[in-house]
Order: C-alpha cells, then sequence, then structure tokens
C-alpha cells in the first residue's frame, strides 16, 4: 500500500444506514489492505457528525474529532508534509 496515495476515491457520506454501511465496507477494505485498523478522523460538523461517530463507536472504531478551523490552518502547513509524509 502506497502511503502516499489515496486508497480510492473520496466520497460523500449521507447520514442513513446505508451510506454508513458503505463507508464501513469502504473502511474494513481499508484495514485490510494496511493490515491493521485506522483511527477515523472527522471535522467538528458541530451536531452533523455524531451518527458517523456513534455508528463507528458501536463498532470499535477509534474517532478522533478535529477543530475545523484547525485544520484548515494545517492543510498549507510544512507540518501535514510532515505528519503524512516522514522521511
Amino acid at each position: 500500500m502506497d502511503k502516499k496515495n489515496p486508497y480510492k476515491k473520496s466520497f460523500r457520506v449521507q447520514h442513513n444506514l446505508e451510506v454508513l454501511a458503505n463507508l464501513f465496507d469502504f473502511i474494513k477494505g481499508l484495514e485490510d489492505a494496511a493490515g491493521e485498523r485506522p483511527p477515523i478522523i472527522l471535522e467538528s460538523t458541530g451536531h452533523y457528525h455524531k451518527p458517523v461517530v456513534q455508528y463507528f463507536e458501536d463498532k470499535g472504531y477509534l474517532i478522533i474529532i478535529v477543530n475545523t478551523l484547525i485544520s484548515y490552518k494545517v492543510k498549507n502547513s510544512s507540518l501535514r508534509n510532515f505528519i503524512l509524509y516522514p522521511k
């Protein structure tokens, strides 16, 4: 698995059980490819992220909620490149 390239294409996630089940299948595929369970990192969206958090916490995943202002600032910083692509 190439850590510098996305696993698959991104997609939008609606908050219904069918779409969350599809997201779960996607994450299980990632888990199988990586050989370990990934943490799930979400931006805080007020109450909108709560169904996703509940769904994956019930399945035993580590959920990390990130403040949107902080994630916006980190997107273009050199720290992001260091974290994602350490030498």
